[in-house]
């Protein structure tokens, strides 16, 4: 008995951390799943929309497809991408980034999963449920996983591209 109590308390508590980890930062205006920060960078704006053009150019397979706005004098540049794309539909981003001498902002929202003719779309700042989705909770589950490791290693990256000081060695 203590052995099944013991099961059936490992069992829930794995189902509550995983559940903690599908969370998406949710903005408290809109109410729709959103990252965003400002961060101090060495380098002029035009140093800084350089790097932003040069690991978009990196990071998607045709960064001319994906670039929605290119205002270099005004220091934005706005991308939509996929962040995901599952057998069930992909899960689409924006991604703006408004760059000033010294910083940058970076805005990731509109993270959308977009379904197909089977299943319906909805946000993933949503935990729909299976009748919703139709889908297994797994799948569900699978979906925001996938577009939230995607999501945040394209921020990590990005910061990273940023921080990096531009070398004119070869």
């Amino acid at each position: 008995m203590k052995k099944i109590l013991l099961i059936a308390i490992l069992i829930l508590t794995g189902k509550i951390v995983m559940a903690q980890d599908l969370n998406f930062p949710v903005d408290s205006l809109t109410q729709k799943a959103t990252y965003s920060e400002v961060i101090q960078a060495k380098g002029s704006k035009n140093d800084l929309y350089n790097k932003a053009m040069e690991w978009l150019a990196i990071n998607f397979k045709s960064s001319k497809n994906v670039v929605q706005l290119d205002d270099k004098d005004g220091g934005k540049i706005i991308a939509k991408f996929v962040a995901f794309d599952s057998n069930q539909g992909p899960v689409t981003a924006t991604l703006t980034i408004m760059i000033k001498d010294e910083r940058y902002k970076y805005i990731l929202n509109d993270i959308y999963f977009n379904g197909n003719r089977s299943f319906p779309g909805w946000g993933l700042e949503e935990n729909p449920s299976a009748f919703k989705a139709n889908m297994f909770k797994y799948a569900i589950n699978s979906i925001k996983k996938n577009s939230k490791q995607n999501i945040e290693g394209l921020i990590t990256s990005l910061k990273k591209t940023m921080e990096t000081s531009a070398s004119t060695d070869f």
